[in-house]
């Protein structure tokens, strides 16, 4: 879970520095789902049991996969429909581990 905070302060940074433009890398979070991650993943490291190599590395996915709970927008300002369940890929990466922060830009 440490790395998962140096990833959001990266990211907010990377948002509101001053000197430079807004790079508005992400188009939505899942914070609550990645901090849950993050600690199960960090809970299955003391026990000496990761779940794989991507267990707890936080991933950022394309606003084009389905991730339960958050609209899927392919890059239209409109987002309408919220995901009821998991595309395949996003089901794989949890399977492996990997903390889903959120959506990317399609830019």
């Amino acid at each position: 879970s440490q790395v998962l905070q140096k990833v959001k302060r990266s990211i907010t940074k990377s948002d509101n520095d001053g000197d430079l433009p807004s790079m508005n890398l992400f188009t939505q979070f899942n914070w609550p789902d990645a901090i849950k991650a993050a600690k199960e993943s960090d809970e299955r490291y003391l026990r000496k049991e990761p779940l794989s190599v991507l267990d707890g590395i936080p991933i950022g996915v394309k606003d084009e996969l389905d991730i339960k709970g958050l609209s899927t927008s392919c890059g239209r300002t409109i987002q309408e429909n919220v995901s009821e369940e998991d595309c395949l890929v996003i089901a794989a990466l949890r399977s492996y581990g990997a903390v889903i922060v959120g959506k990317t830009n399609m830019h």
